[in-house]
């Protein structure tokens, strides 16, 4: 998790929302593939 943390810092400076969303789990992961399919 570590080497994904400057990962989520991006994240939080483009869309802390997606941030939200990785902390729920794998439902999480859905969701960000959705919402990237959709940006």
């Amino acid at each position: 998790m570590l080497d994904r943390y400057p990962v989520i810092e991006e994240w939080l400076a483009a869309k802390p929302n997606m941030v939200l969303v990785w902390h729920t789990g794998q439902s999480g992961r859905r969701m960000i593939m959705m919402l990237r399919l959709g940006h």
